[in-house]
């Protein structure tokens, strides 16, 4: 499961606490929550941000720098964030189909990644063309209306057991 994480939630010095005191109380493993933040969440107070987000990966959970590409200095944060994954702003995904340019800012943010141990995410993936083509850029997972539609929180929960079922299975 996916949270963004707002300014104010990051600005907040019992973040690490609340949130492990949530996952304990709902029985729910760190690992399986990613929490998502922008750029400009971390701009207020960048030091004690990335204080407050290592303290959240040492409870369990992933972290993931959303909409990269789209900052000022994207880069600058992102050697000092303890951030997993990447997920690749929908604007340059859009753009890739028709754009050299930024198919390949595309490509060079997925190799930079993966050489950082990093994975990335394409967002906005509305259609199989950029499906096919964020794989071809070496882009490891995609978000869009090509590989899912929204659902309901209910329909997802009672599906969970079946999802894990499958997860189990030997290939």
């Amino acid at each position: 499961i996916s949270v963004n994480l707002s300014p104010r939630e990051i600005s907040s010095d019992d973040l690490a606490d609340r949130v492990a005191a949530t996952l304990a109380a709902a029985e729910v493993e760190p690992s399986a929550v990613m929490f998502e933040v922008t750029e400009s969440a971390l701009t207020a107070g960048p030091d004690d941000a990335i204080r407050r987000l290592n303290e959240l990966r040492d409870v369990g959970v992933e972290l993931a720098m959303d909409d990269f590409g789209t900052g000022y200095s994207s880069l600058g944060y992102l050697r000092r964030l303890p951030v997993s994954v990447l997920k690749i702003d929908g604007a340059f995904v859009r753009d890739a189909a028709n754009n050299q340019r930024t198919e390949s800012m595309v490509r060079a943010i997925a190799q930079m990644a993966r050489t950082m141990g990093m994975e990335t995410v394409a967002e906005f993936v509305e259609t199989d063309e950029l499906r096919e083509r964020m794989t071809a850029l070496g882009v490891d997972f995609g978000q869009g209306f090509a590989i899912g539609r929204p659902v309901p929180i209910d329909d997802v929960l009672g599906d969970l057991a079946l999802y894990e079922a499958m997860a189990s299975q030997e290939p």
